[in-house]
């Protein structure tokens, strides 16, 4: 929340031994204030198991979002969709 409004949600919950980070989303004018990024910082932090995401191939910002912190592509779902990873440190 910003000054009491939302800028976007996120659901990060334990799927199978790993975390799954699902709907990561920013509202248009709150992007590119760093926002995506304290949710990812966020998460990464409780993670003590790898944290797995889908993602649209073609949304390139989320994708250089995701590979900035350690995500990795390791299954391409449909010719539109991924799956990528991050292992714990």
């Amino acid at each position: 929340m910003i000054k009491n409004k939302k800028a976007g949600y996120f659901r990060f919950a334990a799927e199978e031994g790993k975390y799954e980070l699902d709907d990561l989303y920013i509202l248009p004018e709150y992007r590119g204030q760093g926002i995506g990024s304290r949710v990812m910082e966020y998460c990464l932090k409780k993670a003590d198991k790898p944290v797995f995401l889908y993602v649209f191939k073609n949304n390139l910002p989320a994708v250089r979002l995701y590979e900035k912190y350690g995500f990795r592509e390791i299954e391409s779902v449909t010719s539109t969709r991924m799956i990528m990873q991050k292992d714990p440190r």
